[in-house]
């Protein structure tokens, strides 16, 4: 009787490609998600005024609807548990509003920053600017040491051009606690930077703050890049996402 109850459970449990599948599944629908919460800033009233009424020489912190946009960008943080931070960044005066309350424009202004322009920020570059569809970064090191996906959309004006991005910040281990899985495997972006790969070696670069360049080998870096490993593709806003 004991036997065949084993053999029932083998059979039930997942096979290695249906274990990838789920887990394909699993990111795709998370990251769908935080795209439809990006979409909800990009149409909210508060900051599109900011945006639309700031000028070269606007300084953020005094603008009339300052704490309108706080307590907006503070709402969003709130109620998604997942979110490291919130923000509304400003082409017209080179500034970003996060949910704490902290103007780049402020903070260099009272010596906490040399300089900042929000063209030069990684995620700026990576926003899709020409149809405005919601973006992700690939994982980069914050200020505190964490790794970090930045999810952006960009808000044009009524002559079509960019007047700023909304966006927010989600930890790359808040992503990795969505996946549950005893296989070993790779998540790689389409240009081979590694997203993460098993819970073990993940913990470690949230942790120890390991370069993510180094999880693999030479040869398993060559092979990734070369597509010569079984893989299962997905995609996110026409980026390649890569799960080994």
């Amino acid at each position: 009787m004991l036997n065949l109850l084993n053999k029932y459970l083998e059979k039930k449990r997942l096979s290695y490609s249906e274990q990838l599948e789920n887990n394909t599944e699993i990111i795709h629908q998370y990251i769908l998600n935080v795209f439809k919460i990006v979409e909800g800033m990009g149409k909210n009233k508060h900051f599109l005024r900011l945006l639309s009424t700031c000028d070269q020489e606007t300084y953020t912190i005094n603008h009339p609807i300052f704490s309108n946009v706080l307590e907006e960008l503070r709402s969003v943080f709130e109620v998604n548990d997942d979110v490291y931070l919130t923000f509304i960044s400003i082409k017209a005066n080179e500034d970003s509003l996060d949910n704490f309350g902290r103007s780049r424009q402020h903070e260099c202004k009272i010596g906490l920053r040399e300089s900042y322009l929000m063209s030069e920020r990684s995620w700026y570059k990576e926003t899709d600017k020409v149809y405005g569809k919601p973006t992700m970064t690939l994982p980069y090191r914050d200020t505190s040491g964490s790794y970090i996906i930045s999810f952006t959309k960009a808000i044009f004006n009524k002559k079509k051009e960019i007047i700023g991005v909304v966006g927010l910040d989600i930890n790359l281990y808040n992503i990795l606690k969505n996946i549950n899985s005893p296989f070993r495997y790779l998540i790689v972006a389409s240009r081979g930077e590694i997203l993460f790969d098993s819970k073990e070696v993940s913990s470690n670069i949230y942790q120890s703050k390991f370069n993510l360049m180094m999880l693999v080998k030479p040869d398993v870096f060559y092979s990734i890049m070369n597509n010569e490993m079984n893989n299962v593709f997905t995609h996110f806003d026409n980026k390649k996402r890569t799960i080994h």
